[in-house]
């Protein structure tokens, strides 16, 4: 018997037979070319966690309105007959690996500004703009509600003729069937507003439409967000009501997720329960049945996925950061190499990337979106490399250098691996996602033989018994001191909490409200005091992406640790700090001072000139200044790798 025997079994949606519950939602990834069609970067990517024995992959917000509904950038399109053949070679390329693979047919909807749509003012069932910056929706008329309604159904046909298993069609997250749904978004006054049975009228619709042109057989499942997580807006008990209207309408499964643009609490992070949004998909499924899928974060924990499943909760699982953080993770799962999984550690760097218009990237798996181009290989001569510190950078650095067929060992001068990334998980509201960072570092260290010497301070004599043809510098950063009056009566933050914050109690005043800062704030206020943060900058958090940034806001107001931005530390006394705060000098007393005012680069400018001068290849390797992100490090190492 399999360990996951339940998670392991097929399942049946209409027609077809999925070989596991596992299934890979759809993520916008701007990997597509910039006229939406399919390139080798987007094959490539799919095709790493096909073969990582996912049974259900579902492609990106597939548009099937490229003038009014597409997503900003360059998301994968149906729009037009020409894109089918592209469409078709992805499919076939995919299911070679028995997954079934379903597009994802989208619509922006109300979420999207006119100067991404060439000009054109988006769509939406009333004159509500989405909050945070976008326009003011066009009003759809009924020639305009048809209209859309065709775009889904002729890209459902398009869908079928390029081999697609079935249909996914996305009516979560605000997107435009949900915006019909959503009394936030719907004032409308007609038969498509007003009572849930009128604002549901739209996706039901589309549904019967789709299931008059592709047939009985063919598998139609709907996405959407059991409950909408903001003021006004759709609730749980109007979802499950929903979800009926759906099954009665001809979808053969349901995918429950949660919120939407203006909550951003669809992705669970650090802190948050790992299956927080499984409730929802529970609700619905006592009351229809067919299949519904959960989503969450719970590709950590596959004893709790085999449970959900055991009991009935859920039919199907949904893992996406997850997939790429690890594309192996369900193969490693099912041969029991579960200690071999790269776990997301919840950071969303994937999302923020997307902000910036990079392309999806990972913090921790630095060869996503670069299958095609950064392959690891054995490299032509072996090595023996030796690399200084066993930080994320270093750990990196040693995995792909031994997975191109080098011998590495590494020296570390505390008694642990992870560096940096173990000391922040110290603090409880993202210690499981950091520590199993570190301990998956630790094991593929061990299994892959690379020799890992703790509690070493690398010299050059040392070095040179191992005899090295390279050796790489990623001793990281320090932390950077105060330069006030007073400066000597403030802790170190990492000191702190590498100490358990032994010693410090009563009110306590944090410089500084980046990462660190916060970190320390939030450990010491599990530790029952009563923290303030300071922050010279005018917002904390100044360095984070995104969904970090608001994630942390909100703990930070849950945990009632005041924060005062734009307050430059003048001196540190002995009852506390005072500084210039909104054009006078404040003081704030307190038991405690602590500095967390960030990182500068360790100097290892001696250590790597004595080993340049024995005539050894030596390089430094990390981030342009202070300790970074650890995407950008682990990035830089797997590059810097693959040229050794």
């Amino acid at each position: 018997m399999e360990k996951y025997e339940r998670l392991f079994s097929p399942i049946q949606i209409n027609s077809i037979e999925i070989k596991n519950r596992l299934s890979m939602p759809a993520m916008f990834t701007k990997f597509a070319n910039p006229d939406g069609s399919i390139n080798e970067r987007i094959v490539e990517y799919l095709e790493a966690r096909a073969k990582g024995g996912v049974g259900m992959i579902v492609l990106e917000n597939t548009c099937v309105d490229w003038e009014y509904g597409r997503a900003n950038g360059n998301p994968i399109t149906i729009h037009k007959d020409s894109y089918i053949p592209g469409l078709y070679e992805l499919v076939i390329e995919l299911q070679k690996y028995g997954v079934k693979v379903f597009p994802e047919l989208h619509h922006v909807g109300r979420e999207q500004m006119s100067k991404y749509l060439d000009g054109n003012q988006p769509w939406g069932p009333s004159a509500v703009a989405c909050e945070g910056g976008y326009d003011i929706p066009k009003v759809m008329t009924e020639d305009d509600i048809e209209y859309a309604i065709n775009k889904y159904v002729d890209a459902a046909i398009r869908s079928k003729q390029a081999g697609f298993d079935g249909v996914y069609i996305h009516g979560a997250h605000g997107y435009l069937p949900y915006a019909f749904l959503s009394p936030k978004s719907n004032k409308r006054t007609d038969r498509w507003g007003g009572s849930l049975n009128n604002r549901s009228r739209f996706a039901v619709e589309l549904v019967k439409r789709v299931r008059n042109v592709v047939g009985a057989g063919y598998p139609i499942i709907f996405r959407f967000s059991g409950e909408e997580w903001v003021e006004g807006g759709l609730e749980l008990a109007e979802g499950v009501v929903f979800a009926q209207y759906l099954e009665e309408a001809g979808a053969d499964a349901l995918d429950v997720s949660g919120g939407g643009y203006e909550s951003i609490v669809g992705s669970p992070m650090q802190g948050q329960a790992f299956d927080s949004m499984i409730y929802m998909a529970e609700a619905v499924k006592k009351h229809v049945g067919i299949p519904v899928f959960g989503t969450g974060s719970m590709g950590m924990y596959p004893a709790l996925c085999e449970q959900l499943i055991a009991d009935g909760k859920v039919d199907m699982l949904n893992f996406g950061r997850s997939l790429l953080a690890d594309p192996e993770l369900p193969n490693k799962m099912k041969q029991g190499r579960e200690d071999e999984i790269r776990h997301c550690i919840r950071c969303n760097e994937c999302l923020g990337a997307l902000d910036e218009n990079q392309g999806i990237r990972c913090a921790i798996n630095p060869q996503l979106g670069r299958e095609y181009k950064d392959k690891v290989i054995l490299a032509d001569k072996k090595k023996n490399i030796v690399i200084v510190g066993a930080g994320p950078c270093g750990m990196q650095y040693a995995i792909t250098s031994s997975e191109r067929g080098h011998e590495v060992t590494i020296m570390e001068k505390s008694d642990r691996i992870g560096g940096l990334a173990f000391i922040a998980g110290i603090s409880n509201y993202k210690q499981k996602e950091l520590w199993s960072l570190c301990q998956y570092y630790k094991t593929i260290a061990y299994k892959r033989g690379i020799n890992v010497l703790l509690n070493t301070d690398a010299s050059l004599d040392i070095i040179q018994t191992y005899n090295p043809d390279k050796v790489i510098l990623t001793t990281g950063a320090e932390p950077m001191e105060l330069n006030v009056p007073g400066a000597q009566k403030a802790a170190n933050a990492l000191d702190v909490l590498e100490n358990d914050g032994n010693g410090i109690t009563g009110r306590v005043v944090v410089i500084g409200g980046s990462g660190v800062g916060i970190d320390t704030a939030l450990f010491l206020k599990d530790k029952g005091c009563e923290v303030i943060i300071v922050e010279m900058l005018c917002n904390i958090c100044g360095e984070l992406n995104g969904y970090l940034t608001k994630h942390l806001k909100q703990l930070i107001l849950q945990n009632d640790i005041k924060t005062y931005s734009s307050f430059c530390v003048k001196e540190i006394t002995d009852s506390g700090i005072i500084g210039s705060f909104n054009g006078r000098i404040e003081q704030l007393n307190c038991d405690h001072v602590v500095s967390a005012i960030g990182f500068k680069r360790r100097d290892d400018s001696t250590l790597h000139n004595a080993i340049s001068s024995a005539g050894i290849d030596v390089e430094i390797i990390g981030a342009q200044c202070g300790s970074g992100h650890i995407m950008e490090v682990t990035r830089k190492a797997f590059v810097n790798a693959l040229m050794d």
